[in-house]
């Protein structure tokens, strides 16, 4: 799969061995036992994500005449979850094909169950009114209010008049 950055460059993203070897060395093991360890690593830490993502383009970075920086600077939104979803499928590609199967069901349920739990949040969201999300936002409110109790408590400004 292809990804732009913010100023429509495109990447692709491909795992060899020699990136195996690099991406080994950042802590994710390709060629380890696969047990789900590389999506959680990679979830947890948006720079290990991204240098992961950088790895794997790497020449086209440099085509492009640019740095593992500028490169970073250029990601976001969207091209950072398309970017991510190319290194998913390249680290799928990459697996044994006695993993590969596994690994794209794993991805295909995966992906329905984002989808779901999106879905189940804006529908908790659609039912809230505007009061009922003010007091969750703001922990002052929140804590201050009664178990019991629909009125908000008014806070004491700290400057006084």
């Amino acid at each position: 799969m292809k990804f732009t950055d913010l100023k429509n460059r495109e990447y692709e993203c491909r795992v060899t061995v020699a990136d195996a070897i690099e991406l080994k060395k950042m802590g994710l093991d390709l060629m380890g036992h696969f047990d789900g360890a590389i999506w959680q690593k990679l979830a947890e830490d948006l720079e290990l994500l991204v240098n992961a993502i950088a790895m794997t383009v790497r020449s086209q970075i440099e085509s492009h005449k640019i740095d593992a920086a500028e490169f970073a600077r250029c990601l976001g939104g969207d091209g950072l979850e398309d970017a991510t979803t190319s290194l998913r499928d390249a680290i799928t590609d990459f697996s044994p094909p006695s993993q590969r199967t596994a690994l794209r069901k794993l991805i295909e349920k995966t992906d329905a169950a984002k989808t779901i739990a999106a879905r189940q949040l804006l529908d908790v969201i659609d039912r809230m009114t505007p009061e009922q999300i003010l007091t969750s936002l703001n922990p002052v409110t929140s804590a201050q209010e009664s178990p019991g109790s629909s009125q908000v408590n008014s806070v004491e400004s700290p400057i006084e008049n």
